[in-house]
């Protein structure tokens, strides 16, 4: 038997008390899954998992999604690139080359896959090394945001699209009206409905969310400011000091998270892996 407790008032749960590197039975990975979606964020604590036991454990949640590939790729080195499971790391093989994706440095609030025709669904997080200081991970809710929009911009988002693009060689956003055609790009709904919970979420974030379709360029980057702003206020806001062991699993359709810089002459080790997601419900429908 596991334990349960909430760890903010927006968002998240913290589960102590289960073995996830031993085989669960079915209803106990489907309960994970609904906890997940009920909670936007499931924090595991204490486990000891190999790769392959992280990829059942997402078995749980949905099938694994295969690894993001640019139509252009501009990274140099690309570490493991068809295993669907991969580090996030600073740290360096004995060459000098990358272990692992998004090295060092603070990242923007996002939500991963947002770029793509069908988002990912799910993110499962391990964490096994960690700085002295910093490293921590953020995570805000894309709830309570849009239980906070005024009526006026209710109404100006209700059928509205957001363009989302990223390129993985930078940690800063996609200006408007830039070229994007070499770069992961989709439009998606900016007020979604989750599938599990029928929840309305507002679906933006400021790294990946270019510009408000059908919007002059003031009115969408007013309106982004707006819902950033939303977004990212301290009472809407999970901040996440990890431990070694600590498996996050998040629901990317009801969450935004971003990364706070650390030491840059010491390490942060973890391994993730994504749940493949769907086309996305526009609020309405």
């Amino acid at each position: 038997m596991y334990h349960m407790q909430p760890i903010s008032p927006v968002l998240g749960l913290e589960i102590r008390g289960l073995d996830l590197s031993k085989k669960l039975a079915l209803e106990t990975g489907k309960e994970l899954r609904q906890l997940c979606c009920d909670h936007s964020l499931l924090v595991i604590r204490g486990q000891e998992l190999s790769e392959s036991e992280q990829l059942r454990v997402a078995g749980y949640f949905g099938p694994v999604a295969r690894r993001n590939r640019p139509p252009v790729e501009k990274r140099e080195y690309v570490p493991d690139p068809d295993n669907p499971v991969h580090l996030i790391t600073n740290q360096l093989d004995a060459a000098g080359k990358r272990l692992g994706s998004l090295r060092h440095g603070e990242m923007l609030f996002h939500s991963d896959g947002c770029y793509k025709p069908c988002p990912d669904r799910f993110t499962l997080l391990y964490g096994m090394e960690f700085p002295s200081s910093g490293g921590e991970t953020r995570f805000a809710s894309l709830y309570r945001p849009y239980e906070q929009l005024s009526e006026n911009m209710l109404k100006k988002l209700t059928q509205c699209q957001a363009l989302f693009a990223y390129d993985f060689t930078l940690k800063d956003p996609i200006a408007p009206g830039s070229n994007i055609d070499d770069l992961m790009h989709a439009r998606h709904p900016v007020l979604i409905k989750n599938p599990d919970t029928e929840k309305i979420a507002v679906y933006v974030n400021r790294l990946m969310t270019v510009q408000l379709e059908a919007m002059s360029s003031e009115d969408s980057r007013e309106s982004l400011e707006y819902l950033f702003q939303l977004m990212e206020a301290q009472d809407n806001v999970y901040i996440h000091h990890w431990l070694p062991g600590d498996l996050l699993v998040w629901d990317n359709l009801s969450s935004a998270h971003a990364r706070n810089t650390w030491p840059v002459d010491e390490d942060r080790l973890l391994r993730r892996c994504v749940v493949e997601g769907v086309k996305l419900a526009a609020s309405s429908e």
